[in-house]
């Protein structure tokens, strides 16, 4: 059979076999770890856009700066960012108890904001329970059929369950009758099951014969003359007609033994609404039951951004005090409770401090049944906890996302250095000339030391250590830490502070800016950290041109202006000492240089940094499918050739320097750069050199094979 071809006639052909190609790795993922209003604590949550961000996190303010950083981002060319909220251990969640629902045993039921945070203080619940009629009628049964229906069950937990269905000698009696009932008909049988794959049964038990609108783990109120009982359906089998069939527990009391029609049944369900400013979250028809659809804890779990139920509780029955039904609603729904909040949300601010940004959290203990009501309670307000620290949550995300890695951090709320507290009111107008008293100048703006984070602030020692620490912890997953140089700082300062975070893992930026708030154009002017705009710009620049090229001389957006600093250095002084600067120009504020704080000069510019970077997670993805090569020649050239395509991709790009690409690169393999033993071994070693476009000298790092098929990146340090 032919194959198909431009200008070929309709007809049969063979399609072509189609290579699949490999994905791209991006580097342009940003994380911020640090504060914000409310969110997950210890969990890494991808955002694509300002709105996702408060959708998860809250809205801006408090003198925290992760939101600030996150809007630069955005601002300045940012597509995706990573955020890790942090809090302290004496941040507090905020519990509620539900009026007029209490669990089977009489406990009460709490309800717990999703995140701790003061935020929760502006939550308001309001809980109401709906009955929905649905008419029943006892149909009249005889013995052969109970006979029949009792039989089926049986051998159905046997396993014999196809075999009873096929035999109409079983069946048939009870589908003949179930097709003349109407869907509110009940049938009266001495025994039942709880659901077919059941061991036990249960004598005297009613099985209802409804349509599917009721599964199991709803709560019925059963009426039948002067009497009516509140019943759960435990358990809901479909039958062929359509209809279910409901076994009810507890069973009715005093049982149906006669043909007597039922008054009618209930279903009872609860309505939540939840309201957080603007914001407002209705849910309803909730079950009281673990197995109902909609049960209270799973569908708040799943559909609720503002509260839960604490995980003790969840797979609780609950029960409604009926006591609450309200005489002048009574036909179909119960009185509306507003929920009283027993214990406050509380941010911890006032014991927030760096070490929170990386240290791990205690684990939450669960109450114990017998616990005092006021530990339980304390137990519910502790922070739920997603993974033991901010940076093993950054790693549970990267191991989830091999193409979109997480490639820069910042932590925004490492140094708060407080806000501008603004001009003097304007002075009156001139008197007319002449002798008089000179006027006092008006002052200019200061630096308030007040911050609502007072162990975050500017004259808190230990910066450098943890920023330290940043680099540290980025270079075990090939990350690099954006750093906001310190304000208010003399040159030897900043000159002996840039040498204590001397890294290739590390890029410092200042002055700080002033902005606007994140998403307040109109609002007064902060000062937040270079940061979260450079990030925007490294991301948007490898979106625009390729990973090989750094944001040097781009336009920083959605910035008013630059922080007043007397003691900031010169930009050719800031340059000299591996921090890039920030600068007005004629085309408005633009970033000067794109350099790290390493001291070799091999790995002075952030773009050989991120070719590297980039390399080293795309080859081994290239490469995958040669994991089970036999090592020899033909496994070494396929290797070369992998690295040669990805590397001329890069010279095309112009991210390596040369007229040709023997200029801007070279790729060994072979027996020249190993012993036979390491063949023997299993190991494959390809060296490759590369030329960015800065520095000027060869960088050579290596890929090497190991016996399992793996391959791992080294990186030559002379």
């Amino acid at each position: 059979m032919l194959r198909w071809g431009p200008g070929q006639p309709p007809g049969v052909y063979r399609d072509a076999a189609r290579a699949r190609g490999v994905e791209d790795v991006r580097l342009d993922v940003a994380a911020f770890v640090g504060l914000t209003e409310r969110g997950p604590v210890h969990r890494a949550v991808p955002c694509e856009s300002w709105a996702e961000l408060r959708e998860h996190f809250g809205e801006p303010g408090g003198g925290r700066l992760l939101p600030e950083a996150a809007w630069a981002f955005f601002r300045n060319g940012g597509r995706r960012c990573v955020v890790v909220r942090c809090v302290s251990e004496q941040a507090k969640t905020a519990v509620w108890q539900l009026p007029g629902i209490v669990s089977v045993g009489g406990a009460p039921l709490y309800l717990v904001a999703r995140d701790p945070g003061a935020w929760a203080n502006r939550v308001e619940l309001r809980v109401a329970a709906q009955m929905a009629f649905r008419p029943l009628a006892l149909a009249p049964a005889d013995a052969f059929e109970l006979d029949a229906f009792t039989g089926l069950a049986r051998r159905a937990m046997r396993g014999e369950l196809e075999e009873a269905l096929g035999e109409g000698g079983l069946w048939t009696p009870l589908l003949s009758r179930a097709r003349a009932w109407e869907p509110e008909h009940v049938l009266a049988v001495g025994e039942a099951w709880r659901h077919l794959a059941a061991t036990s049964l249960v004598a005297g038990t009613l099985v209802f014969a409804l349509g599917g609108g009721i599964a199991e783990g709803a709560t019925l109120r059963v009426a039948r003359g002067s009497l009516s009982q509140w019943v759960r359906v435990d358990a809901a089998v479909p039958l062929p007609t359509g209809e279910r069939l409901l076994r009810l527990d507890p069973p009715l009391h005093p049982p149906l033994r006669d043909d007597a029609a039922l008054g009618g049944a209930a279903e009872l369900t609860v309505d939540l609404n939840v309201t957080l400013d603007e914001r407002v979250e209705d849910h309803a028809g909730l079950g009281l039951d673990p197995r109902h659809p909609r049960a209270l804890a799973q569908v708040l779990r799943r559909a609720s951004r503002l509260v839960r139920v604490p995980e003790p509780l969840a797979d609780a029955s609950l029960e409604l005090d009926l006591e609450r039904l309200d005489p002048a609603a009574g036909r179909a729904s119960l009185r509306a409770e507003d929920a009283a909040r027993l214990l406050d949300g509380v941010d911890g601010s006032q014991e927030t401090r760096r070490e929170h940004f990386f240290d791990a959290l205690p684990p939450t203990p669960e109450p114990t049944a017998a616990a005092p009501i006021e530990e339980a309670l304390e137990i519910y307000s502790r922070p739920e906890i997603a993974a033991s620290s901010s940076f093993a949550a950054l790693d549970d995300y990267d191991d989830e996302n091999e193409l979109d890695p997480v490639s820069f951090v910042n932590l925004p709320d490492l140094l708060h250095p407080g806000e501008a507290s603004g001009l003097e009111p304007p002075s009156e107008p001139p008197a007319p000339p002449g002798f008089q008293a000179c006027a006092q100048p008006a002052r200019l703006p200061t630096e308030a030391r007040s911050t609502p984070w007072p162990h975050l602030g500017p004259h808190v020692p230990g910066l450098v250590r943890w920023q330290r620490e940043l680099v540290r912890r980025c270079a075990t997953r090939r990350r690099v830490a954006i750093l906001d140089a310190p304000p208010h700082r003399s040159s030897d300062d900043i000159a002996d502070w840039a040498r204590g975070v001397a890294s290739d893992r590390a890029a410092a930026y200042a002055p700080w800016l002033r902005a606007a708030p994140a998403g307040d154009a109109r609002g007064a002017l902060l000062t937040v950290p270079p940061g979260g705009a450079v990030c925007g710009l490294i991301a948007g620049v490898e979106a625009a041109r390729g990973v090989g090229w750094a944001p040097a001389n781009a336009v920083v957006r959605g910035v008013a202006g630059l922080l007043a600093d007397d003691h900031l250095p010169p930009p050719r002084f800031l340059h000299e000492v591996r921090v890039n600067a920030i600068r007005p120009t004629e085309r408005g504020l633009v970033l000067l240089g794109s350099r790290t704080t390493s001291l070799d000069p091999d790995w002075t510019h952030l773009s050989a940094r991120r070719i590297v970077d980039f390399l080293a997670r795309q080859l081994p993805r290239d490469a995958r499918r040669l994991a089970f090569e036999p090592n020899e020649r033909r496994l070494w050239h396929r290797l070369r050739i992998i690295a040669e395509r990805r590397l001329e991709q890069l010279w095309q790009q112009d991210a390596l320097r040369g007229t040709d690409p023997r200029q801007a690169f070279f790729v060994r393999a072979g027996v020249p750069l190993q012993t036979m033993k390491a063949i023997d071994d299993g190991e494959a070693l390809v060296e490759v050199g590369i030329a960015p476009a800065a520095p000027a000298e060869f960088i050579v790092f290596r890929l090497v094979r190991s016996l399992d098929g793996s391959l791992d990146v080294e990186e030559r340090r002379d």
